[in-house]
């Protein structure tokens, strides 16, 4: 009797240290004004990538057999079509197993393989980085940053749910946007001591100037785009690829409720539908023994991120030594919803609704500090 295979075995491949390569420039101006504007670009290679590479797949190029690809190498119809068995005792080692696909595998002996070290990954960010600063000066500085960029890569299918390439034979359509790919990210910091009490050009005397002096507010104000969006399907080809992308049949992928004030989350405790945001009927599965086209949606994320932390905040310096700092702080100040959990499978009833949120609700704190 044939030994039986090894089912899923590790071959260590060779790994390379990853290339970064960055260009900056900036320039300042001003006394109390400060303007940055530059450039990074950023290659990436040699990234770990073991899930990119697929070395037990059967080349696509025998998806032509279809259907015969699931029979058993002994059927009358595969003989007939001129294959045999790849070694002696492949039928008793794989029994109902044994079928056309699993002898056309580079290593038929294998169910797998997993590549261990392998290091084939790529990477690229570009992005214009602005940054406005005002040094404090009259009680008031703010910083504003502001990021336009794009990231793009082959490496990161797991954060799409994905544990490997549609086909290890075509792997430069793994390149795409990458999952974490915020195009524009602006942030607004900025503390205002308000101009009235002891220091300042008004109520700078008296009791009243002592108890309305000292006060002022701060806040960091967020506002980010989406991440890329990736439509999924059940992958029914029986070559060993890791997934199959659904197809895009065309029409709008959005439907005219997918901006954020028309969003309603779905509630799967209560059974409530939420707003569905992708258009089902643009997407469909691939016809039997074919790919899809569908992996990274074009021109389409999920709603973007708005968060507004402030504070109001009063200063007392007594005794000329200690400092007493009392703060109210708001945050998610107008309470805005993050939404996550957007469902992208098309076998879900949910497709196209949102089942989450990324930021909890309106909170405040009140907080003291003494500063000797």
């Amino acid at each position: 009797m044939a030994k039986a295979p090894t089912p899923s075995p590790a071959i260590r491949i060779a790994g390379q240290i990853p290339i970064h390569c960055k260009w900056t420039c900036k320039k300042s101006f001003a006394r109390d004004y400060v303007v940055n504007v530059g450039y990074l670009g950023q290659s990436t290679h040699h990234l770990p990538n073991e899930s990119l590479n697929i070395l037990n797949q059967v080349n696509p190029k025998y998806l032509s057999l279809g259907s015969l690809l699931n029979d058993n190498i002994l059927a009358p119809a595969v003989v007939a079509a001129g294959f045999t068995p790849p070694y002696p005792g492949f039928t008793t080692t794989y029994g109902s197993g044994a079928t056309l696909a699993q002898a056309l595998k580079p290593y038929p002996q294998y169910f797998s393989l997993t590549p261990l070290g392998d290091a084939s990954g790529n990477a690229s960010y570009n992005a214009l980085l602005v940054k406005a600063e005002k040094r404090f000066s009259s009680g008031f500085q703010y910083l504003v940053s502001y990021t336009w960029s794009k990231t793009l890569t082959d490496s990161a299918l797991s954060a799409f749910g994905r544990s490997g390439p549609q086909d290890t034979y075509n792997r430069q359509v793994e390149k795409a946007l990458s999952p974490f790919d915020i195009p524009r990210n602006l942030v607004v910091s900025f503390s205002y001591q308000l101009p009235w009490g002891p220091g300042t050009h008004f109520l700078n005397k008296g009791w009243m100037g002592n108890v309305l002096g000292g006060w002022g507010v701060s806040g960091i104000l967020t506002y980010m785009s989406g991440t890329p969006i990736s439509v999924t399907a059940p992958n029914s080809l029986p070559i060993g690829n890791d997934r199959l992308d659904a197809v895009y049949l065309g029409g709008p992928i959005e439907t005219a409720s997918a901006g954020r004030g028309n969003v309603a989350l779905a509630n799967g405790l209560t059974g409530q539908a939420g707003t569905v945001t992708l258009n089902r009927a643009a997407f469909g599965f691939p016809a039997p023994f074919t790919f899809g086209n569908a992996f990274i949606l074009p021109n389409v994320r999920t709603i973007g991120t708005a968060s507004e932390n402030l504070a109001l905040f009063k200063r007392e310096t007594f005794a000329e030594k200690y400092t007493f700092e009392l703060r109210v702080e708001l945050f998610n100040a107008f309470n805005r919803k993050e939404f996550g959990g957007l469902v992208t499978d098309l076998t879900n009833p949910a497709f196209g609704q949102y089942t989450g949120v990324g930021i909890g609700p309106r909170s405040a704190q009140i907080a003291g500090r003494l500063v000797f």
